[in-house]
């Protein structure tokens, strides 16, 4: 099988159809016809900050705090608590300080994220398959 080919399966699979079935081995024996097209796009820059370690990140401020240690560790056990509690939305303690917060990341990105070093990343694909037919699949297992 050729990378384009494999592509063009990952991308037409159904992502949702693993909450469809129960944990298990199950059998595969189907000959599916694919046409379409695909576009891969250029690679491009970006700033990794979801994959920075934030364990570390953490251990290594406490450790540069100096004497204002015992501070550092409440105001970060703190914070954490607020930011699980908001779950991606303005809520609880957050919500009063929206615009606070808005501008103190802000700070962050100019200051801080701006000047990490960027990686690359794989270009986006766009994909446009669709199965014209299935010739031959076996029944689901009940």
């Amino acid at each position: 099988m050729n990378s384009i080919l494999a592509l063009a399966l990952d991308k037409f699979a159904d992502k949702k159809a693993r909450g469809q079935l129960s944990p298990g081995t199950h059998e595969v024996d189907a000959l599916v016809h694919l046409t379409g097209e695909i576009e891969i796009l250029e690679d491009e820059q970006y700033t990794p900050t979801v994959s920075l370690p934030l364990l570390e990140i953490m251990a290594l401020f406490i450790a540069h705090a100096g004497f204002t240690r015992e501070h550092t560790m409440a105001l970060i056990r703190q914070c954490c608590g607020e930011a699980i509690e908001q779950t991606g939305k303005a809520q609880g303690s957050l919500k009063d300080n929206v615009d606070a917060v808005k501008k103190t990341l802000a700070i962050v990105k100019k200051e801080i994220t701006s000047k990490l070093t960027e990686k690359t990343r794989n270009g986006k694909v766009k994909c446009k398959v669709e199965a014209v037919e299935v010739l031959a699949e076996l029944p689901e297992a009940a």
